[in-house]
């Protein structure tokens, strides 16, 4: 793959491939139709939104706890525990969704892989 590149003209358009999973671009067309724009006029104003704030990546390890194995459910379960998840609630939904092989969980809006 080849690495990005500074574009040498700032004020010429580039085009910017992108792989996303279907649900991912379901779920951008339907933004970009509730706010009348294009889905490439949508994706832009994203991007360009994101930089201008700066927020940034959330790291890995920003949770609180690790995601609960197999074996963690079981312990809690037999001995009684509480069994935490990683936003260090008991009662999170941990919807995990992977983005460019990232993991968040979407019910509280973290990183967790």
């Amino acid at each position: 793959m080849k690495k990005a590149a500074k574009a040498n003209h700032p004020e010429r358009k580039y085009n910017i491939g992108l792989r996303v999973p279907g649900w991912l671009k379901n779920e951008l067309l339907e933004a970009a139709e509730g706010q009348g724009l294009s889905l490439s006029e949508f994706v832009v104003f994203a991007a360009w939104q994101f930089a201008r704030e700066c927020r940034g990546v959330p790291a890995a390890g920003s949770a609180q706890f690790r995601i609960p194995g197999t074996e963690d459910v079981l312990r809690a379960y037999f001995s009684g525990e509480v069994l935490l998840q990683p936003c260090g609630r008991t009662d999170c939904d941990r919807t995990v969704v992977e983005v460019a092989g990232m993991e968040f969980c979407d019910s509280c809006n973290l990183r967790i892989g």
